[in-house]
């Protein structure tokens, strides 16, 4: 068993995203950012797809401001 996996699987016309990560390291808020994150980063892929990775933002606009806030 691994300390972080992600599994994607087709499922009729989208994807199912199944996370697996354990519960000793990660606590659920980490994990739960670190797939809004890939989400978030899928997304802005499919946005504009041309730009190169270092181009697109894991954060949206709303964790941004959190984060400059701080």
């Amino acid at each position: 068993e691994h300390d972080f996996g992600l599994e994607v699987y087709e499922k009729d016309l989208g994807f199912k995203l199944l996370l697996k990560y354990s519960k000793s390291i990660f606590h659920d808020s980490t994990a739960e950012r670190m797939m809004k994150h890939y989400i978030n980063l899928l997304e802005n892929i499919c946005y504009d797809p041309l730009l190169t990775l270092d181009s697109y933002s894991l954060t949206d606009d709303e964790e941004l401001n959190k984060i400059l806030q701080e």
